[in-house]
């Protein structure tokens, strides 16, 4: 599609590419390289204002792809989850799932979280990651911005430990897999969340490096690939 301008793109051009790039690469390949054009050209659409009356690339399909990993839950299937972690007699389970919806942060990221991280005034927090999780000699360090939702959440939780969340990883793990059981979603994973926060990031309107600061992403293209912008879409 090279040296077509912006403007003059139609579905044909996407599906010429498409089935170009089907005679080298698998269906689902094209997939993730397809979101990364859809959110391109809303970007250059929103921010840059080229002349696009609609987004062709959201139009274009690719028989044989399977977006059954892509992660997502309708509003029932979430309040549902949240419903089964509130039964825990450990409330930490329920508070570590809705500060990953509202942050996309790593389980990790969130378990180490002290209250003296955190600068709510400014809705800021620091982060400690260790780099290497095999040696745990390199670790990076960075300011996170903080949502309005995540502020109110943190606000509202009890500052009893250093910790914000006190739950051990393994605890924190068992406890998500009981709630998803009980919701009749065996087949989420934690990391999901942060594919559901990001993506719920793009949808709110915000752009890739307001996102890219909140995800810690320092590969656009990997942050792409984590962000599926129309919820329930694949894409």
């Amino acid at each position: 599609m090279g040296g077509i301008l912006i403007e003059d793109l139609s579905i044909r051009h996407f599906a010429l590419w498409r089935d170009e790039r089907l005679i080298k690469v698998k269906p689902n390949t094209i997939m993730r390289e397809l979101r990364i054009l859809r959110v391109l050209s809303d970007w250059a659409k929103d921010e840059l204002g080229c002349q696009l009356n609609s987004n062709p690339a959201r139009e274009l399909k690719v028989r044989g792809a399977s977006d059954a990993r892509a992660p997502y839950i309708t509003p029932s299937q979430k309040k549902k989850l949240l419903m089964a972690l509130g039964q825990s007699r450990n409330p930490n389970h329920k508070r570590l799932t809705l500060l990953a919806l509202t942050t996309g942060m790593r389980r990790s990221e969130l378990l180490a979280i002290k209250w003296s991280d955190l600068d709510l005034k400014n809705k800021l927090v620091h982060l400690c990651r260790k780099d290497c999780a095999a040696t745990g000699i390199q670790s990076s360090h960075r300011i996170v911005p903080l949502s309005t939702q995540a502020v109110a959440l943190l606000k509202r939780y009890p500052k009893t430990t250093n910790t914000v969340i006190d739950l051990s990883i393994g605890a924190a793990r068992h406890g998500f897999s009981r709630a998803r059981s009980i919701a009749g979603l065996p087949n989420l994973r934690f990391h999901d969340l942060r594919h559901i926060a990001i993506s719920t990031m793009w949808a709110d309107g915000m752009n890739a490096l307001e996102i890219s600061a909140a995800s810690g992403h320092k590969d656009l293209r990997m942050l792409m690939r984590y962000s599926h912008y129309q919820l329930g879409h694949g894409g």
